[in-house]
């Protein structure tokens, strides 16, 4: 079958024939609304960022079996306290990385006693006018360009927003844009945003 053809022409058909049965791996970050509205209770009285963990917990717990080559990471904005690697109001609390024992562990302990989340971070105040969600996408599409080479082309790169606040930064028309901006840049780039409102 290969009378007559070029070498070259072959291996650009096995390249292609591989990069379709390649896996396809996902990057998942969830980024959690930390602000004092969150931590209010349901019509079932359930706390609403321990709703927002658990959902992690049990995402985390599938693909540390499913996938070695998934990764998924924490974001909170609205924080008091940021860490050195995110922006101000931002915490990056898991950085992208495959699911383990360790990070599991961080996170069932933080659910099983929910004043460890007070020493963690500091939410910011219901009267702070301004949400940070704008440097809060921001890092999360950091995030993925800093993981470089283990996204592939193809893999998915998805941000899951969880928040009570369906209109956050309603006070300020510019602020808003620039979200959506930040978002857009994002979606640009083949990442993925989901918002999981939740009230």
């Amino acid at each position: 079958s290969s009378w007559g053809r070029d070498e070259s022409e072959e291996n650009e058909e096995a390249e292609e024939e591989d990069d379709v049965f390649k896996s396809v791996n996902d990057h998942l970050i969830f980024l959690i609304d930390a602000r004092e509205n969150m931590f209010q209770k349901n019509l079932r009285q359930e706390v609403y960022i321990l709703n927002c963990l658990k959902v992690a917990l049990a995402v985390m717990k599938s693909k540390i079996i499913s996938s070695e080559k998934d990764t998924v990471g924490i974001i909170f904005y609205g924080t008091e306290s940021s860490g050195s690697d995110a922006s101000k109001n931002v915490l990056n609390f898991l950085p992208l990385g495959p699911p383990s024992a360790d990070r599991i562990l961080a996170l069932k302990n933080m659910i099983d006693d929910p004043s460890s989340i007070s020493k963690t971070f500091k939410s910011q105040a219901a009267s702070t006018l301004l949400c940070p969600l704008k440097e809060a996408l921001w890092l999360c599409t950091q995030s993925f360009n800093l993981k470089g080479s283990t996204i592939h082309k193809g893999d998915f790169k998805r941000v899951w927003i969880f928040t009570n606040d369906d209109n956050p930064n309603s006070h300020d028309s510019h602020e808003r844009e620039s979200i959506v901006q930040v978002a857009r840049d994002g979606a640009e780039t083949g990442v993925e945003i989901s918002l999981w409102p939740m009230d």
